[in-house]
């Protein structure tokens, strides 16, 4: 089975961003991983905040990956997560999430791949 990766939403407009596009967490990703993926909740952040005449380009770029729907299952596993989460004091506020900046280029948190290989850090 080939690797595949899902990407968030700040990864794809890092990438957009910069001015020196080799060196993104995107390329890599590109590079290393056979399979992209988004959730569509990660597409949708991203189409929030494009400017019409950009829509064409993203919509480009999110053909070349698997749009993962977030489906009633999904809401039930992740509300599973939140409260393990919550019971091991590792979950953060939501106003601790939107509050402040948060840069994932300097985060220890994994990238999560698709399936059931284990977490791994790029």
């Amino acid at each position: 089975m080939p690797p595949n990766i899902m990407l968030d939403a700040s990864v794809l407009i890092d990438h957009f961003r910069a001015k020196d596009k080799e060196k993104t967490l995107y390329t890599k990703i590109v590079r290393e991983y056979d399979i992209r993926s988004i959730s569509v909740i990660a597409k949708l952040e991203v189409l929030y905040g494009t400017r019409s005449e950009l829509v064409e380009y993203w919509n480009t770029v999110f053909a070349t990956m698997m749009v993962i729907p977030f489906t009633n299952d999904m809401v039930g596993k992740s509300h599973e997560i939140i409260l393990d989460l919550k019971q091991k004091s590792l979950l953060l506020d939501m106003e601790d999430i939107h509050g402040r900046h948060y840069d994932r280029r300097h985060s220890t948190c994994p990238q999560y791949p698709i399936g059931n290989a284990e977490s791994q850090t790029l």
